[in-house]
């Protein structure tokens, strides 16, 4: 997966896909989001395979602080450690 080998979960869903011209090359999407994130000084994605299913961990800065100087709980629970999207 991380050197470009794709393999097809949903044949219909990648048919369908490719037909819209959303897949530029099979196997390149894994590449683009790491170097994505480094281009922006995001720590780098989690990727996770399981027999059914894949997940990705996206990550991102830290929220500034509030104008007050209060950090503010939005920073705090969302800071770069701890921000899952999935």
């Amino acid at each position: 997966m991380m050197h470009g080998h794709s393999k097809l979960r949903n044949r219909a869903i990648a048919n369908v896909f490719s037909q819209m011209g959303l897949v530029e090359l099979w196997g390149t999407g894994i590449k683009k989001i790491i170097d994505s994130a480094k281009e922006y000084g995001l720590r780098e994605p989690e990727f996770i395979e399981m027999p059914e299913t894949f997940c990705v961990n996206l990550f991102r800065k830290a929220l500034p602080a509030r104008s007050d100087g209060d950090v503010g709980e939005s920073s705090a629970k969302f800071g770069e450690s701890s921000v899952k999207v999935r």
